[in-house]
């Protein structure tokens, strides 16, 4: 039976901003789907405190380097994270519930606004059947 979780996140989430996003673990998915715990960033409007939103999650794995539907995350916007590579994946849009986000620390991290042009651009470029590049 479902339950409802309690959500840790006290804002409503808005698009741009990055939270830790608790996923199912690794036993528990189907490939290609993503798993445990990881970044991610909001891309729906309209959403609720308390209900659900639509994310991209951020990936550190080198495979997308060359990867044409992610896009590298800015050394400033990987500071603020505390880490040293990561990519946004532009072609996985997951739908999750707002209990699974958190903060990085006591607020949500924000993407600057040139950057989240290109992850918005990429993606809906991607969305619409284009070839994302």
């Amino acid at each position: 039976m479902a339950r409802l979780f309690k959500t840790r996140i006290k804002t409503v989430p808005k698009v741009g901003n990055i939270y830790w996003c608790s996923l199912p673990p690794e036993d528990v998915v189907h490939l290609p789907e993503f798993w445990k715990r990881r970044p991610v960033v909001v891309i729906s409007r309209k959403n609720n405190l308390v209900g659900k939103v639509v994310v991209l999650p951020l990936s550190t794995s080198e495979r997308n380097r060359t990867y044409p539907h992610s896009v590298e995350a800015s050394s400033s916007l990987l500071a603020r994270m505390q880490t040293q590579v990561g990519w946004i994946v532009c072609d996985h849009p997951m739908t999750v519930a707002t209990s699974r986000l958190d903060y990085f620390g006591k607020t949500p991290l924000r993407m600057d606004k040139s950057e989240l042009d290109r992850v918005l651009g990429l993606f809906h470029s991607l969305m619409a059947g284009g070839s994302g590049s």
